[in-house]
C-alpha cells in the first residue's frame, strides 16, 4: 500500500510539472516570435553562435566566409531591424518603452546634480 501511494505521488508530481510547463505565458510566445527570425539570421552567418544560443538546426553548419560576408550580414540585419521596428510600431512594447523613457527622464530631472 505504501509503495502504491509513493508511486501515485510521484506520478502526480510529474504530471503536475508537465501541466505547468506546457502553459507558456503570452509574453514568452510573443518574445519567441520576435527572437526566432533573429536567431535564424545569426545562424546564416555564424551557426556556431546560434548553436550556443540553443538553436540546434545549425549544428552541422560552419561560418560563412564567402566574399563580402560582412556587407551581406549587415544588409540582412538592417532588413530584420526594419521589420522589427514595423512590428513594434503598433504593439504594447512601444507604449512600455515610451513609459520607461519618460520615467527615466523624470528621474533625471529630480535627481540632484
Amino acid at each position: 500500500m505504501t509503495r502504491l501511494r509513493r508511486t501515485l505521488g510521484i506520478a502526480l508530481f510529474i504530471a503536475s510539472g508537465t501541466a505547468f510547463a506546457a502553459a507558456t505565458p503570452a509574453w514568452v510566445a510573443r518574445s519567441d516570435a520576435y527572437t526566432q527570425p533573429v536567431l535564424k539570421d545569426t545562424g546564416k552567418y555564424a551557426p556556431e553562435e546560434s548553436t550556443e544560443l540553443g538553436d540546434e538546426s545549425f549544428d552541422g553548419a560552419v561560418s560563412d566566409f564567402k566574399p563580402r560576408d560582412y556587407e551581406r550580414e549587415l544588409a540582412d540585419t538592417e532588413r530584420r531591424l526594419k521589420e522589427l521596428r514595423a512590428q513594434r510600431a503598433g504593439s504594447a512594447i512601444r507604449r512600455c518603452a515610451r513609459t520607461s523613457t519618460s520615467w527615466s527622464i523624470r528621474a533625471r530631472r529630480r535627481s540632484p546634480r
